[in-house]
């Protein structure tokens, strides 16, 4: 799991993930200064999310 500190590049690695895997992957806070991208957990808050294919889920962005 890469560890991110520009919300743009994980932004971006979330699309991508979903785009090449066909699931839902998500841009979750890890620390104060850094953010990782990972599947969708429902039980989660995610800061962005990337429906299948590299949708953004419009409803899912706070």
């Amino acid at each position: 799991m890469t560890v991110f500190t520009d919300i743009a590049a994980a932004i971006e690695e979330a699309i991508w993930l979903s785009s090449q895997t066909r699931r839902s992957h998500a841009v979750y806070q890890k620390t104060a200064h850094e953010m990782e991208v990972r599947i969708c957990d429902p039980l989660s808050y995610a800061m962005f999310t990337a429906g299948q294919g590299g949708v953004v889920d419009a409803g899912e962005v706070a």
